[in-house]
């Protein structure tokens, strides 16, 4: 595409640098990352945390750069090459994906969660339903990325703009319907999906996550309203405290004509009522209006998981994209999203062990709290808290741990490049009893193992997933499911 092509159509604002003529430059493709660059590459240099694109710009001119834009000034002008000032270059990144991979907004439907948790489950299950109803999909998520049944590595819940971009002109040219997103409050608050046009965005919930980088909880919040108030329309859990102040915000600008739903077990447009909560699953009787829907039943237990449901009943149905018998039949055959309440299976084992992704405090108490009222026996805990990441959260996780468990195992997870011990140390500000702290997570878990008897529930919280531990700068394999199933095997 033309450079003159990009600048007319994303309709940025600029100012031109050095003086070259732009119906003459055609781009080939476009990058933030010189490793990456190609010939013929317009490369945007970013600011990031780390590290500043701009440092990086002659780099990218040796690899075939020929469009730069920044947004500090520039003394070293190249020849031949077009330098294009902007106010933000991480702002007009995902103006400029947009209009170089030409995405449309009736390309696909494009269907977004935000909350602190429930997303990943929430975007697995409309997945789910959407495909059971006979329509191709694509899904942008934490645990992994899809284009149909294709499944793409992913690094980050919402990917940069120029990927996310990408990504979405795949699915399209692969013939997807709807694009499923979950989108983090990094992303909402870096622009990454400025120039989407969601048709619906549901929020799930807000609790303390993520402080290390918006700072304040007010900047948190107002990220995630961001996405909300963005979308077309919107659906809202109502039984949370800030659904409750985002419903009010909405429902007060009177400029704001915007479709609002509300879901919720306490209240709202769709709720459940009848509840019957199992360590298998859950049934309830589905409420849309006052009109009586159905019984759904879940295979996947706990409170927190209904309301997700509730979420995507909310999104799906009140949409009006699937009908109410769709979701009902789907819901009954799907089974658990990877590493959110996954039950690990062993021939050896006579205990329940369940791992989960729950890493903030409101996450490890919805899973704890749901293992608590099935658990005929023991329930024994294994977590710890990331490094480099919210220290506030460590000792309210530890409080939380011990509120529920008969037995507490703090270990590490993730370090990155803090000290494990005092990653530990923290954790253990909010432990007054017992407990038992093991550093190596591999022993932590076998230990867990080893100790769990019949009737009891072993909760491996903070990874899911992930099969990975990152040392310092250095990523090791691990998985959580694997060690529990290695030690099984070797005993």
């Amino acid at each position: 595409m033309l450079l003159s092509e990009i600048l007319k159509n994303s309709k940025l604002d600029y100012t031109s640098t050095n003086e070259i003529d732009y119906t003459k430059i055609n781009v080939i493709d476009i990058t933030r990352d010189t490793r990456q660059v190609i010939e013929g590459s317009l490369f945007i240099a970013v600011i990031g945390l780390k590290v500043d694109g701009h440092d990086l710009i002659n780099d990218a001119i040796e690899k075939g750069a020929k469009v730069i834009v920044h947004s500090k000034d520039i003394s070293d002008i190249k020849e031949g090459v077009a330098y294009i000032k902007v106010t933000d270059t991480r702002e007009c990144m995902a103006i400029i994906a947009k209009t170089f991979f030409n995405i449309q907004d009736g390309d696909l439907t494009f269907l977004g969660v935000t909350g602190t948790n429930g997303k990943t489950t929430s975007t697995y299950m409309m997945k789910h339903i959407l495909e059971h109803a006979g329509n191709k999909v694509g899904l942008i998520g934490t645990i992994a990325n899809y284009i149909g049944d294709k499944m793409i590595q992913t690094s980050m819940t919402t990917p940069e703009a120029i990927e996310l971009f990408r990504l979405i002109k795949d699915m399209r040219e692969a013939g997807c319907k709807y694009c499923l997103m979950e989108v983090s409050s990094h992303a909402s608050a870096m622009g990454r999906v400025e120039g989407l046009n969601f048709s619906r965005g549901m929020f799930t919930n807000l609790t303390q996550d993520h402080m290390d980088y918006h700072k304040t909880f007010e900047n948190y919040y107002n990220a995630k309203f961001k996405f909300i108030k963005g979308a077309k329309t919107t659906v809202i859990n109502c039984d949370d405290q800030y659904g409750k102040k985002m419903l009010n915000t909405l429902h007060e600008d009177s400029n704001d004509d915007k479709v609002v739903t509300s879901y919720g077990v306490d209240n709202g447009y769709v709720r459940a009522k009848n509840l019957d909560l199992q360590a298998n699953g859950s049934t309830f009787d589905l409420y849309i209006g006052e009109e009586f829907k159905g019984n759904v039943r879940l295979h996947i237990p706990g409170l927190y998981n209904i309301y997700n449901a509730l979420g995507v009943i909310g999104m799906l149905v009140v949409g009006g994209y699937v009908s109410v018998e769709d979701v009902i039949d789907a819901f009954d055959t799907m089974k658990a999203v990877a590493g959110r309440c996954e039950r690990v299976y062993h021939d050896k084992m006579n205990s329940t062990i369940v791992v989960d992704y729950a890493h903030t405090p409101d996450g490890l108490e919805n899973i704890l709290e749901t293992m608590k009222e099935v658990v005929k026996g023991k329930l024994i805990t294994v977590f710890g808290c990331g490094g480099d990441r919210d220290k506030t959260k460590r000792p309210l996780m530890g409080a939380i741990a011990e509120k529920y468990s008969d037995v507490t195992i703090v270990t590490s997870d993730n370090p990155r490049t803090e000290d494990p011990h005092r990653i530990i140390e923290d954790i253990l500000e909010g432990i007054r009893d017992s407990h038992t702290v093991i550093e190596d997570r591999k022993e932590a878990i076998e230990y867990a193992c080893r100790i769990a008897g019949k009737d009891d529930i072993v909760v491996i919280a903070g990874k899911g997933h992930e099969d990975y531990q990152i040392i310092g700068t250095v990523k090791h394999h691990f998985s959580d499911k694997e060690t529990v199933i290695n030690y099984f095997n070797n005993i």
